[in-house]
């Protein structure tokens, strides 16, 4: 069986412990890409199979391969019209930030044997929810070889005391659709792709709005008592069950983690939904699933990244 995680760094102190080279000091494109392990090409490889009686090789030829050019592993079967990403495009995008010293490289990685890589930098945009509890803002682009999935550059906020990765303000984004404003944009990998992660760049300067609207939401949280009772109820709508101390086995892991989680001593955390919703982030940031690397795949790009956006919309809605 692979592992999730095959290779990446982190800058000073990995959030997901124990992963990847830590770096001390952020590096630049190149040196990120070797730190990464990501210093190889893509190509591309026509497509064959056996007939039914194993005898002919037969052309596929709406098809074909993507390879790993160092050991000619196969990353996946694409249609013909796919157009790959290289990993140095995809840390280059971040070159505009770098230049201007508005970004650093955080982290970078790949996962599945290659199948997907990302690459983490963080913005200037800094905040408090409460005393000692310090937002960071982040840009994550992520994209596969094996097309499971677009270009994704999404924009996110780390909790800094416990490094959970938490959801946009939702209502906050959505009153600024008309301005193109998102949480995330995606890109299919098409003949334009390329001319589309430049669009990209346009809304860079936007994401420092959704930024600030995301931490008054978390204050809001942070104001807003939670019950033992209310905590029941909450838990109860983010994971879809109606008695979650009965039918959720996670139901006592996350009520240690709302009453003695990472940072649940700070100002504005204890007993509080900015409390609450954290339990949460946490759990699925560093508790939930069999490794550190599954956790890490999950909370970015799987089940734990749609929990995480459940629970902070759910939190809202008590406001």
């Amino acid at each position: 069986m692979s592992h999730e995680f095959e290779s990446g760094f982190f800058t000073h102190t990995p959030a997901w412990h124990k992963l990847g080279t830590v770096l001390e000091e952020p590096p630049t494109i190149q040196e990120g890409l070797i730190a990464a392990g990501l210093d190889w090409g893509v190509k591309e490889a026509p497509l064959q199979a056996l007939d039914c009686g194993g005898e002919r090789i037969l052309d596929v030829p709406r098809h074909k391969a993507l390879l790993r050019e160092t050991d000619n592993s196969v990353l996946g079967v694409v249609g013909q019209n796919y157009v790959p990403l290289q990993n140095i495009e995809a840390f280059q995008w971040f070159d505009f930030l770098l230049h201007e010293g508005d970004a650093t490289l955080e982290a970078a990685g790949s996962l599945k044997e290659g199948r997907i890589v990302w690459v983490l930098a963080k913005l200037r945009e800094t905040g408090e929810v409460g005393e000692g509890d310090e937002i960071r803002s982040y840009v994550l682009l992520s994209n596969s070889h094996d097309g499971s999935r677009a270009v994704t550059i999404g924009f996110t906020p780390i909790r800094v005391v416990c490094w959970n990765t938490l959801s946009m303000a939702h209502s906050h984004l959505d009153s600024q659709a008309e301005k193109g404003l998102r949480k995330q944009l995606s890109f299919k990998h098409t003949t334009n792709v390329r001319e589309q992660m430049d669009f990209a760049k346009s809304v860079v300067d936007l994401s420092s709005q959704s930024f600030s609207a995301g931490i008054e939401s978390f204050r809001a949280l942070a104001n807003r008592q939670c019950s033992s009772i209310l905590f029941e109820e909450y838990v109860s709508q983010v994971f879809g069950v109606e008695k979650p101390k009965e039918d959720l086995r996670a139901f006592c892991a996350l009520q240690e983690l709302f009453e003695d989680g990472r940072g649940a001593n700070l100002p504005k955390v204890r007993g509080t939904l900015w409390g609450a919703y954290n339990a949460i982030t946490e759990f699925v940031d560093h508790t939930r699933g069999r490794t550190e690397e599954t956790r890490l795949e999950a909370a970015w790009f799987g089940a734990g990244k749609v929990t995480k956006e459940k629970a902070h919309e759910v939190a809202v809605s008590f406001l």
